[in-house]
């Protein structure tokens, strides 16, 4: 009877023995996520409308201007989500001519361009739901045909600048990749122009982001 015993207990002993190794080897070699997996590139762009404004004290009256404009711009760039909460961010703006109108009525005419890098900082509200904050520097630049600064009638007016820049922005998740974004963006004014000062800068646009 011992021996019927026995040889039946042994297979089962064995198959134990066999699968004791199995159910332990996820615990052993548990993977671990890596920091570079949640690094996230990705592209966007935001059609709004873009703010500016200028001052400028001529010598003849007439020619002085005090004035701001809105006109329609579109925001392109590239980012990168290091982590749940840290991104940088690439971006080219530009619109529409900015119109100045001048004391004596004549109007002066400035193409606006912004390129610019800047720090993301935010984190999820919802499961689609993200707020972010911005800071960085843009460098601005106005061209076009003006009566002020060193142009002369006719001439062309150029004026470019490095500014320092704050905003935020939101993002909601259409799909694992695609989402709804939206932007409000300021650049700071920086009055270094000889007799022509130009004044903050704001954009505030609506577009879409993709994630790789």
């Amino acid at each position: 009877m011992s021996m019927v015993n026995t040889g039946f207990l042994l297979p089962l002993i064995g198959c134990a023995m066999l699968a004791l190794p199995a159910h332990s080897q996820p615990l052993s070699a548990s993977p671990v996520a890596s920091t570079a997996a949640r690094m996230t590139p990705y592209l966007f762009g935001s059609l709004g409308s873009a703010h500016d404004s200028v001052i400028h004290i001529a010598g003849e009256l007439g020619q002085s201007v005090g004035a701001s404009d809105s006109q329609t711009a579109l925001q392109l760039g590239a980012g990168m989500q290091f982590n749940e909460l840290l991104g940088a961010e690439g971006f080219v703006q530009g619109g529409k001519r900015h119109g100045y109108v001048a004391a004596n009525g004549q109007l002066q005419a400035q193409a606006v361009r912004t390129f610019g890098a800047r720090l993301t900082l935010g984190g999820d509200v919802t499961d689609r739901l993200r707020l972010f904050g911005k800071a960085g520097l843009a460098r601005v630049i106005h061209s076009g045909r003006a009566q002020w600064g060193a142009a002369a009638e006719g001439q062309a007016y150029s004026n470019r600048q490095s500014r320092s820049l704050l905003g935020f922005g939101l993002t909601y998740r259409l799909t694992d990749r695609l989402a709804l974004r939206a932007d409000a963006d300021h650049v700071f004014q920086r009055r270094n122009d000889q007799d022509t000062g130009w004044g903050n800068l704001d954009f505030f646009g609506l577009g879409l982001q993709y994630s790789y």
